[in-house]
């Protein structure tokens, strides 16, 4: 016979709550602010009861909301970025820890928008002269490509 749970166990559980799968105005409204307030979508749609999976497919029937949601992270990005200038200067928390919490943000920024917030640098000029020479010869001079 099996034991009943406890009064803990119980408590402990997380109450199932249906995904809801019906986009409304309200829906995309709130993710399209939270996401500007650099809230995670994964968070939003917890908070919301909407999987994730159906937010990918409301961007991919609607043109218009994939737009919306586009721009509400690029926003969210720089909410994230001016964050961390609040992070480091909080000088009631631990400064290893402030270190850390502003390192991997900064990693998260350089991977999600990297052309914003990336260490790469383009040397490349609109015009090509900058970019790099395809071969020795033309490295070297035409003088060196006849020896």
């Amino acid at each position: 016979m099996a034991k009943a749970p406890t009064k803990q166990a119980k408590a402990q559980r997380k109450p199932k709550v249906a995904a809801s799968t019906v986009r409304t105005k309200r829906n995309a409204e709130a993710i399209c602010e939270g996401l500007s307030n650099g809230i995670p979508l994964r968070q939003l749609c917890r908070e919301l009861h909407i999987s994730k999976s159906e937010v990918y497919r409301w961007k991919d029937d609607d043109v218009e909301l994939a737009g919306r949601i586009a721009r509400a992270r690029e926003i969210g990005f720089d909410d994230i970025a001016e964050a961390l200038i609040e992070i480091i200067d909080d000088m009631a928390e631990d400064p290893a820890s402030r270190r850390v919490r502003a390192e991997y943000r900064l990693k998260l920024l350089a991977k999600w928008a990297p052309k914003q917030y990336g260490d790469r640098i383009d040397l490349t000029s609109s015009d090509g002269s900058m970019s790099p020479p395809k071969t020795l010869a033309d490295f070297y001079g035409e003088g060196l490509a006849g020896k």
